[in-house]
């Protein structure tokens, strides 16, 4: 049945990249533009949930911050899916890892949220901008 217990565990969404919040633990002393509306977006999907963490075996355990690097599904329903469609988070692929079978269907919500101009992608105008310009040719 795996652990009930309430403690709180440093987990980093294994492909998305969200606003930061102030963080003090990981020496993050301000926020990021979207980060608190990214915040509560998380909440309100994943608290009170039955929560699944699923490890990729071909990549890192741990970021650089000792987080688990974790694909999170909530009820069965893929929780990074949900949070690029709602524009609180954008795709995140490192170069040096092979794409992976999820980066496509990413990629498309991404750009999905930036059209309907959801979530910080109506609040944060200039780091929607930097994502379109960051982005190697050819991708969407």
């Amino acid at each position: 049945m795996g652990n009930r217990s309430n403690r709180q565990l440093g987990i980093a969404k294994k492909t998305i990249n969200a606003p930061e919040i102030p963080h003090a633990a990981y020496g993050k002393t301000h926020g990021q533009c979207g980060g608190e509306a990214a915040r509560k977006a998380a909440d309100r999907l994943l608290y009170w949930q039955h929560v699944t963490l699923t490890r990729c075996p071909a990549e890192d355990n741990t970021d650089r911050y000792g987080r688990l690097l974790r694909y999170v599904s909530v009820n069965g329903q893929d929780a990074e899916l949900e949070l690029l469609r709602q524009g609180h988070a954008t795709e995140h692929h490192p170069r040096r890892a092979q794409p992976e079978a999820r980066t496509h269907k990413y990629r498309a919500a991404e750009a999905g949220a930036g059209r309907e101009r959801a979530g910080q992608w109506r609040t944060c105008e200039a780091a929607a901008e930097t994502k379109a310009l960051a982005r190697p040719e050819g991708e969407s």
